[in-house]
């Protein structure tokens, strides 16, 4: 017997809670949010939640790569490499990760400088690290040096090593997208205890505990909208304090709607709290909707625009469009607190001084259709959740994206002018969330994390296909699917197995049962027995796209090698620096009157002068040897022992 499994896209009532280890087996855990467009990472501190700024003191890390001839840059150090090396900088790959060559995947390579190919029919991305040498990295690689460098800023903020991890996937993320985040976590040397993914998990225990949200009694239903700069997340939520409202949480049952829309996906997600218990109702949403495409649709425009006043064609051309794209996503961010914006651009394309303006009624127009599709999932979810509007509370705004006026006027006028709650830090909710998920896992949150349960949903049904191309739905979805998979436009293959064995007998008689599993990840599990001899013999083919155990292991070691080759690098810096210093300090003293001048000759002066000056010329060099730094530097130092 041949068993194919298929998922559909579409939101699912089952609901499942979540087996966790015990709180002593783990270590500290920390919090991962990896957005499409930033990251953000947070502990649970002394009863608290932190957020952990970067060397560059932002609490917020954009989630790039950038290669040179000499080194590898994550997050703030590739903002100057953008323009002036598009080819080999890239980002959005988490609207990569876990994805097949379908349509999708190719419209994005229209839009990026990076070159994208095709291995085993899954996206990889090809980039040149060195002159002359060019490496193949999948989507789970360049997801793992991101999640590396938010794991290198905890330990710099705590003082020792880390090990466990909640990383933030979206609610409407598929087995194959959580299953890559997961292997993405490994090769990054973690130990992804669980994947927060939804609303539930990621911006709401947090909101309600920091935004005192639950300070009024009786029933309450709130909206959380959750637009980012990639990614779409909208549930509803019922919140109950409590008969006698000694909970944390309070009294009375309410509803919150949770939207979540950053730089990538969108989802939608209902879910009902009941003194101390958040339970899903369902979720819907859009894998490929958020913050990027209305960067791409003001880029489109002035592509336009240049080519009818200028009459060139920047399209091809990476450099000028990466010069584009970051000034107008700066615009795009201008434009929620006025009206007008002027895009410039100092030489963008052969000789050409761009200066435009840019209305936010104009935007608005560009994107007036994708604005509006975000409000679908919203009355898909409420649907699903059997709720009215007037059912709703309370509104919470999660995610950069919902400072557009344009989104929080149409959220508004949906629910019939019920005014936005607008207290909540979009740019940290869902990280804070996770913050939340992982005191719980470590036992760190204490009292104020205890008696929270999570029930958590399937949001895509999970069914097998058997002759005939029957659907037969094993953990189904509300409503609405068609029963046949040639009719079910979106569903997903994710593996194929064969049972063997099976005792000859008439048509239909055999009984095998399949039995599906989703664990807290929202990861599934397959088995299936035969009934009459109780035969496992199970011969699957991965259909997922997940990387084989062969594949992580080599992409461990070779992300073990770019610790390795980034910690040289470091070191030559850091060596250089000091050299620098050392010679900046001796020139000081050998010129201050109160030091070493009035204490040197002319011929000594001139032997330090001598010294410093090709030493000086020298540090200027890109690639400096370490030992050859230390040499030149000890050098001076007795130059300067001997005076």
């Amino acid at each position: 017997m041949r068993t194919i499994l298929a998922i559909q896209y579409f939101g699912s009532l089952f609901v499942f809670s979540a087996a966790k280890k015990e709180a002593s087996e783990l270590g500290t855990v920390t919090r991962i949010n990896l957005g499409t467009t930033y990251s953000c990472v947070v502990v649970f501190k002394d009863g608290n939640v932190e957020i952990i700024a970067n060397d560059q003191e932002n609490c917020i890390t954009p989630s790039w790569v950038a290669f040179t001839n000499t080194e590898r840059l994550i997050g703030e150090a590739r903002k100057n490499q953008a323009a002036v090396n598009p080819e080999r900088t890239v980002f959005d790959v988490k609207r990569l990760i876990g994805q097949n060559e379908d349509k999708e995947v190719q419209n994005d390579m229209k839009l990026v400088p990076y070159k994208i190919v095709n291995k085993d029919g899954k996206p990889y991305i090809e980039i040149q690290i060195k002159d002359g040498e060019t490496k193949v990295f999948s989507p789970e690689e360049i997801s793992a040096m991101i999640l590396t460098k938010m794991k290198e800023t905890t330990e710099s903020y705590l003082g020792k090593k880390i090990k466990d991890a909640v990383a933030t996937v979206p609610a409407y993320f598929n087995d194959a997208q959580r299953q890559a985040t997961k292997d993405a976590g490994v090769i990054a040397g973690l130990n992804v205890q669980e994947l927060s993914m939804n609303q539930l998990r990621q911006p709401l225990p947090t909101n309600l505990g920091r935004y005192s949200l639950d300070r009024k009694d009786g029933e309450k239903h709130i909206l959380i909208f959750d637009l980012g700069g990639g990614t779409c997340d909208v549930s509803i939520l019922t919140i109950d304090n409590g008969a006698n409202g000694n909970t944390h949480l309070g009294g009375g049952e309410k509803n919150i709607l949770v939207f979540d829309l950053g730089g990538g996906t969108f989802d939608v997600s209902i879910l009902t709290i009941d003194n101390g218990v958040f339970e899903v109702l369902a979720t819907n949403g859009d894998t490929h909707l958020g913050g990027e495409d209305f960067d791409h649709r003001i880029m489109d425009h002035f592509i336009k625009l240049i080519k009818k006043k200028h009459e060139k064609d920047i399209s091809k051309d990476n450099r000028a469009l990466g010069k584009l794209r970051r000034e107008c996503e700066r615009a795009k961010r201008a434009l929620s607190n006025q009206h007008q914006v002027r895009l410039e651009i100092e030489s963008l394309f052969d000789g050409i001084d761009f200066s435009e303006p840019l209305t936010r009624a104009r935007f608005e127009e560009l994107n007036n259709d994708l604005f509006r599709k975000t409000m679908g999932p919203v009355k898909k979810a409420m649907k699903d959740a059997g709720l009215e509007k007037h059912q709703i509370d309370e509104i919470v705004l999660v995610g950069g994206s919902t400072r557009i006026p344009k989104v929080q006027q149409l959220l508004k006028d949906y629910f019939d002018g019920k005014e936005l709650n607008k207290r909540i830090n979009p740019d940290e909710a869902v990280a804070y969330g996770a913050a939340v998920q992982g005191g719980i896992l470590s036992g760190e949150g204490g009292d104020k994390t205890k008696g929270v349960l999570l029930l958590d949903v399937a949001p895509l049904t999970l069914g097998i296909e058997t002759v005939g191309g029957v659907m037969t739905k094993l953990i189904p979805r509300n409503n609405g699917e068609r029963s046949l998979t040639k009719d079910c436009k979106n569903c997903r293959l994710l593996g194929t197995f064969d049972l063997t064995g099976i005792a000859p007998a008439q048509r239909g008689a055999p009984q095998i049962e399949v039995t599906f599993e989703v664990d807290v990840d929202g990861i599934l599990n397959v088995k299936a027995e035969d009934k009459a001899n109780g035969r496992f013999e199970l011969t699957i083919t991965n259909e997922k796209g997940r990387l084989s155990r062969e594949e992580i292991d080599q992409m461990v070691k070779e992300a073990e090698e770019f610790a390795e080759e980034d910690k040289k690098v470091k070191e030559r810096i850091d060596a250089r620096n000091s050299l620098e210093t050392y010679i900046y300090n001796m020139k000081n003293q050998m010129n201050d009157k109160d030091k070493l001048a009035a204490k040197l000759d002319s011929d000594e002066k001139e032997r330090i002068e001598t010294t410093t000056k090709p030493l000086n010329g020298w540090t200027t060099i890109r690639t400096p040897r370490r030992r050859i730094t230390k040499k030149r530097s000890k050098k001076l130092r007795l130059c300067a022992i001997q005076l």
